[in-house]
């Protein structure tokens, strides 16, 4: 099956798009954590806390450190960042 030029249009959208979204995340996190998920899983540390990355419970925590670059324990806490449950009615 042959892509008409339509669907590379929508390709490359897309791919724009993700770009920008990427880089409205790290600016996010950078003004929230003073660095970017990146960085903080290169410098093996947690974006929240600072602190060393040592060990995950399971691999559902590790790849989910590889997402936000929160710790087992900032991913444990109910008051932390995106993990912080809310006071719904």
């Amino acid at each position: 099956m042959r892509a008409n030029s339509r669907d590379w249009h929508l390709f490359l959208k897309q791919g724009r798009n993700a770009r920008h979204m990427e880089e409205f995340k790290n600016k996010l996190a950078n003004l929230f954590y003073g660095l970017t998920p990146d960085e903080a899983i290169d410098k093996k540390i947690c974006i929240y806390c600072k602190k060393e990355v040592k060990d995950f419970k399971d691999e559902i925590s590790m790849r989910e450190y590889t997402i936000s670059a929160f710790c087992q324990d900032c991913q444990e806490d109910e008051n932390t960042g995106p993990f912080r449950k809310t006071n719904e009615a």
